[in-house]
């Protein structure tokens, strides 16, 4: 009986904690969304003088053109038509802006996907709240490629190769044998709940006040949501 208590309760628990954390998303998601609304709203009355960010880190005065004409930082184009919320796609725009074309071919291929992209706004909106929650538009990540790219003669010696192999080898084995455990401990469960079953009922009623209150969270998150 205790078994079976157990199983349910951290069934249900495991439940409302994946419910409680899909609303959290739809919570950041919705608020990124007006955010995003209301930062448009602003660049279409001309009060994109206001936001943040300027693309100041950019600004080359030995640049042929990017420095005369005000490409970057304060009232520049970069600051007007920035949505970017990555920081290698502000370095991608950084680099569109005072990079010339390849070829005619490059710069017919950019206003064809302009164009294919005016319409899709659901799609823009969601990949701009995506980058958003990220949120790491000024995180280098120069030093991280650096990094993968070094060479450490130490790690690529035999012995410490083997010692890896090894040690991945017993973990794989531990954790092999703590899911046979909890198979084995899942089937007793079941077996057992035909005798228990009926018993589990009575201890239902305590918890449905928890499941109405998260199911009346996602209901109302989804209802302002449309």
């Amino acid at each position: 009986m205790f078994d079976s208590v157990v199983l349910v309760m951290i069934i249900l628990l495991c439940y409302l904690a994946h419910l409680h954390k899909d609303i959290e998303n739809k919570k950041k998601y919705i608020n990124a969304l007006k955010e995003i609304n209301e930062t448009s709203i602003k660049r279409l009355k001309g009060e994109w003088k206001s936001f943040k960010d300027s693309g100041e880190e950019f600004i080359d005065e030995n640049h042929n053109y990017s420095y005369d004409l005000d490409i970057f930082g304060k009232g520049s184009l970069f600051q007007w038509i920035n949505t970017c919320r990555t920081y290698i796609g502000r370095r991608r725009l950084k680099q569109i802006l005072t990079e010339k074309p390849e070829d005619e071919q490059s710069i017919h291929d950019r206003q064809c996907a302009v164009i294919e992209l005016g319409p899709k706004i659901h799609f823009r909106q969601r990949l701009e709240a995506e980058g958003k929650i990220i949120c790491n538009d000024k995180q280098d990540t120069k030093e991280l490629f650096s990094w993968i790219k070094e060479r450490n003669d130490y790690i690529l010696k035999n012995k410490i190769i083997w010692i890896l192999r090894i040690l991945s080898t017993v973990t794989g084995i531990t954790s092999l044998t703590l899911i046979v455990r909890i198979i084995d401990y899942v089937i007793a469960v079941l077996l057992d709940t035909s005798r228990s079953a009926p018993k589990i009922f009575y201890i239902i009623p305590y918890y449905i006040p928890i499941f109405l209150y998260f199911y009346s969270m996602y209901y109302f998150k989804n209802k302002k949501r449309r």
